[in-house]
């Protein structure tokens, strides 16, 4: 097997990257997990780290790192959720759906601006929008549009390397969020 730790030069095509720091100031999150974060959430956290420092010399690990924060989100919800005694499956046995136990939790719901074309490209795709109300910015709460990212990338209808499009912004959005959750 060969073990090539060469830089991927598709970063290079990113503007103002020239070596591995430049790529850690953009891609790479600082923000940290507060200490009333459940410990296993920070402990699978590292591996989303390792990844995306890895992702240097392998761009599409930059693609299943977001995967798995994504997964960790999920997790995150899911421990708040029953911290916060709210039923976490049906009578069958069915898990809740992860947007129902999010709209739930005692947590802000803080919203962030999303460019309407990607919002109804991307997540209503069945619905009639004349292009001219595509222009702009729609509000969304960022736990939902973080539900929406997480079921997109886990059902996907092709692949596509996409780690340039959020940086490491989407990234420490989710450990705020995560940390806002665990705060409550």
């Amino acid at each position: 097997m060969d073990c090539n730790l060469n830089i991927d030069e598709r970063w290079l095509g990113f503007l103002y990257i020239k070596n591995f720091d430049d790529y850690s100031k953009i891609f790479v999150p600082t923000k940290t997990f507060s200490e009333k974060v459940d410990p296993q959430i920070i402990e699978s956290y590292k591996v989303v780290d390792t990844m995306l420092k890895m992702a240097w010399y392998y761009y599409p690990l930059y693609d299943e790192a977001r995967n798995k924060m994504f997964r960790i989100f999920e997790i995150a919800v899911r421990i708040c959720a029953n911290n916060h005694e709210l039923t976490l499956e049906n009578k069958k046995g069915n898990k809740t759906p992860l947007q129902v136990l999010v709209d739930q939790l005692p947590i802000k719901q803080s919203t962030m601006p999303i460019p309407k074309f990607v919002w109804y490209t991307c997540f209503e795709r069945g619905k009639e929008i004349p292009f001219s109300e595509l222009n702009g910015f729609i509000e969304i709460p960022k736990a939902t549009y973080f539900v929406h990212l997480r079921n997109d990338d886990s059902h996907p209808d092709m692949y596509g390397v996409g780690a340039g499009l959020f940086g490491k912004v989407i990234f420490e959005e989710i450990i705020d969020l995560i940390n806002e959750m665990f705060e409550n």
